[in-house]
């Protein structure tokens, strides 16, 4: 919250001291979720959609029973999504996932977060803002493997701002309690060390959602990163699909929308469509984010692309140093040869809508020089984004306009 108070200040707006009522803020999210989630039940009956709320057994390939129904289809589309890993920790019972952390009544004042990927980010950064202090204990040599080096380093740097504390190479050996305090030991370095909390989260990742299904007697192979599918997203077992975290390519969930639409087509009109992964946007929603879609510089230069690289601090964009945002930066990624945009990474203020213009220019395969003909709102963030293609072709950071 002091953030907040901070920001307001420099806008020349007074305030007494800010306090965060949790157990309110919870309730709040729990009243939107009721919500949504009888909404969509509405929209299921308007479209003569039945939602059984009952364990499911399959008896074969084309038949399962649910709540003492014996239900029959020609195709099957599974899609139970994922849950939270548990890995094999001793005192790993004292440890909260993602679900659960959502739905404490108090915030703590010490939280440990095991885990450094997206998961683990966001909820180190949101926790830490409310006032939480955190800490992250990354096995890995680094957080966030596979992101983009640029927007990692970023995360990283930003983490001691947000009252968050990162260590990498951090491997947990165990968790106990002790006078109603948890103490997690590591081994960090090749010494033993010990961190106290009254919450521990555990973010390790996720794993498909299939107890009780036993999909592997029908013929679904079962890989260790999720169901496998081929290209119309059929399983190994004929006429039965899998989207969405089940097979683990993208755990998202416009993806498993995606997927979910694509699947139903292909089951009903006959494998018509392949998945297309080539343009796909992510974002971390630490504060601020972080976005993406397309290559990392690294990929691009280790598939031996010829690339062109831009990068514009968001602290040379009008709109965001006026509306106080001026950390952050937008980085673009182009093929020499082609011009083509092939990646873009945005780290600051608003990045998951600015990424959106990076996306259809990939999904219309649009060059540098399309894009400069084309002519933003001035002033808004997304000259960050133009800027950043105009850099790309003079060498010089440099805003659109001026």
């Amino acid at each position: 919250m002091f953030h907040l108070a901070r920001q307001l200040e420099e806008f020349g707006i007074e305030t007494g001291p800010l306090r965060l009522d949790w157990e309110r803020a919870v309730g709040r999210k729990d009243a939107l979720v009721r919500k949504y989630l009888g909404t969509k039940a509405e929209a299921l009956r308007e479209r003569g959609i039945e939602w059984l709320k009952h364990p499911v057994r399959f008896l074969g390939r084309q038949a399962i029973e649910a709540g003492g129904r014996r239900l029959t289809a020609r195709k099957v589309i599974l899609a139970t999504g994922s849950k939270p890993l548990r890995p094999s920790i001793s005192g790993i019972e004292h440890t909260l996932d993602s679900a659960d952390i959502l739905n404490l009544k108090r915030l703590p004042p010490r939280l440990l977060v095991v885990g450094g990927g997206v998961i683990a980010m966001e909820f180190a950064s949101i926790f830490g803002h409310v006032g939480s202090k955190v800490t992250v204990l990354e096995a890995r040599p680094t957080i966030l493997a596979g992101v983009d080096a640029d927007l990692r380093r970023a995360i990283e740097d930003a983490a001691p701002g947000w009252n968050v504390a990162v260590h990498a190479g951090a491997k947990v050996l165990g968790i106990e309690r002790t006078d109603g305090l948890l103490s997690v030991a590591t081994e960090i370095g090749g010494r033993q060390q010990w961190f106290q909390a009254e919450t521990v989260l555990m973010a390790t990742g996720r794993v498909p959602r299939l107890d009780g299904l036993e999909v592997e007697k029908l013929g679904v192979v079962v890989e260790r990163t999720g169901v496998h599918t081929n290209e119309y997203l059929e399983t190994d077992a004929e006429g039965i699909y899998a989207v969405g975290d089940l097979h683990g390519r993208f755990q998202l969930t416009p993806i498993a929308d995606y997927e979910g639409k694509l699947a139903a087509r292909n089951a009903i009109e006959g494998n018509v469509e392949k998945a297309d992964y080539r343009v796909v946007t992510q974002t971390i929603f630490t504060i601020p984010s972080a976005s993406s879609v397309g290559l990392t510089e690294d990929e691009a230069r280790t598939q031996g692309i010829d690339i062109a690289v831009s990068t514009i601090p968001f602290a040379k964009i009008g709109p965001a140093v006026i509306v106080g945002k001026a950390d952050g930066f937008v980085k673009v990624v182009f093929e020499r040869r082609s011009g083509q945009l092939i990646g873009t990474h945005i780290f600051g203020h608003e990045a998951e809508e600015l990424i959106h213009e990076a996306a259809l220019a990939m999904r219309a395969r649009m060059t540098r020089e399309q894009l400069l003909r084309t002519i933003p709102v001035h002033p808004s963030l997304s000259e960050g984004f133009f800027g950043a293609v105009t850099s790309a072709k003079t060498g010089h950071e440099e805003s659109c306009c001026g």
